[in-house]
This record gives structure tokens, C-alpha cells and sequence, in this order.
């Protein structure tokens, strides 16, 4: 609600614990709470509560507002279909970024074995 809006987690166990400045979404057992997690991540959804926030110091977004923030909900069997297809994704996109990563930290090695070859004159 106030500081960082738009980073929605899932708690996944009944929180014994306080929540300050934090909004706390009770999902009915009729919803998937990942498919609200995802809808609450969208950068359209971020982009919208960001310029609705109110504040000048600290932006903030109040109770009134996220009661009235509307949704489109589709069927339970939609939501999680549409959350398993998020999943793939989300798991190939950061299957793929490991893999970019480690081409680009042995294309790193490679400039400076070829750097290092070049200045010692091995080359």
C-alpha cells in the first residue's frame, strides 16, 4: 500500500505476524491466488495504482482504493490454466537468461584470454 506498489507475493500460510503498510488480499477458495499475484504484476495494473497513488513524499494507495481497483476474473479453470501457462513461461524465460548469462561470462573469459595472448605477444 505505501512505498512499493506493485509487488504482489502469495502467502500461502494463515500470517501470524503483523503487516504494516502492506495490503493483505484474502483470495476465496473460488480464485487462484497466482492468477492474482499475476493480473497484480502486469505492468498496465503496476502503471495504473502508480499514477492513481496518492502522496507526495511516499506514494500510497489506500484500502478504499484497492476495494473499488476492478479485476477481470475469468472461471477458476481459466485462472489456472492461464497460471500453469505463466509458469512455462516464467521457467523457459529464466532457463533462458541462465543460459545467456553463462555465454556471456565465457565470452568474457574468452576477451580476456584473447586481451591477455595479444599484450604478452602469443598472438
Amino acid at each position: 500500500m505505501i512505498g512499493t506498489i506493485g509487488n504482489p507475493t502469495v502467502v500461502e500460510i494463515e500470517p501470524n505476524f503483523a503487516i504494516k503498510n502492506v495490503a493483505l488480499l484474502k483470495v476465496p477458495e473460488t480464485q487462484n491466488s497466482y492468477f492474482l499475484q499475476y493480473y497484480l504484476s502486469t505492468p498496465s495494473v503496476i502503471a495504473k495504482m502508480q499514477s492513481e497513488a496518492k502522496g507526495t513524499t511516499q506514494k500510497f494507495v489506500g484500502l478504499g482504493y484497492l476495494r473499488a481497483f476492478p479485476i477481470s476474473i475469468p472461471t477458476l479453470a481459466e485462472q489456472q490454466k492461464i497460471v500453469e501457462k505463466l509458469d512455462e513461461l516464467r521457467t523457459e524465460s529464466e532457463r533462458l537468461e541462465s543460459i545467456y548469462r553463462q555465454k556471456l561470462t565465457a565470452l568474457d573469459d574468452l576477451k580476456k584470454s584473447l586481451l591477455h595472448q595479444a599484450f604478452s605477444g602469443q598472438l
